[in-house]
C-alpha cells in the first residue's frame, strides 16, 4: 500500500511539526472531527492509524509499551503525576477529558483496567473529581431524558 498519498493538511487537522520536520500522526478523534472522517473505517481495515501512519513516515502519538505495562498501578501513578503537574491540579485526579486534551488519552484504558477513575483515585490517594455521578445514576431512562 502506498501511504504517501494520504495527506492531512495542517489547516484541516491539528498536525504539528517536530524539529526533524516529521509529522505527528493524527489521532482518531482528530480525523473523526475533520472532513476526513469517512477515511476512519478504511484506515482501520488496513491495519489502523498507527500502521498506516508508520508506513507514511508519521510519528505515532501513543507510546509503545510492553504487554502488561498498564497492569502496574505505579506506572499509572507516575503518568498521572506528570499530567497533574502539567495541568497544575495538585492532588486531584484528572478528568477523562483533561487526559484527552493533554494528549494522554492512552491512559484511560489503563485506568479502566484498575477499576475506573474513582478506584484509581482511591488507590493513589488522589482527590476524586467532583462531578462524578453515583453508580447507577444513568440506569433510569427518566434521568437520562431529564438531563
Amino acid at each position: 500500500t502506498d501511504c504517501s498519498v494520504i495527506a492531512f493538511p495542517s489547516n484541516s487537522l491539528p498536525v504539528s511539526l517536530n524539529p526533524s520536520k516529521l509529522l505527528l500522526a493524527p489521532t482518531s478523534t482528530q480525523i473523526a472531527q475533520s472532513e476526513y472522517s469517512p477515511l476512519l473505517s478504511g484506515l482501520r481495515r488496513h491495519g489502523g492509524i498507527r500502521t498506516i501512519g508508520e508506513e507514511a513516515g508519521l510519528i505515532p502519538r501513543k507510546p509503545q509499551v510492553m504487554k502488561g505495562y498498564w497492569k502496574n498501578i505505579e506506572v499509572i501513578g507516575k503518568q498521572l503525576q506528570e499530567v497533574r503537574d502539567e495541568l497544575k491540579i495538585g492532588q486531584r485526579m484528572p478528568k477523562q477529558r483533561e487526559l484527552v486534551a493533554a494528549g494522554r488519552g492512552y491512559l484511560i484504558n489503563g485506568i479502566r483496567l484498575h477499576g475506573g477513575f474513582s478506584r484509581v483515585a482511591s488507590l493513589l490517594n488522589l482527590v476524586p473529581c467532583e462531578h462524578r455521578r453515583t453508580r447507577g445514576h444513568w440506569d433510569d431512562f427518566k434521568v437520562l431524558r431529564a438531563e
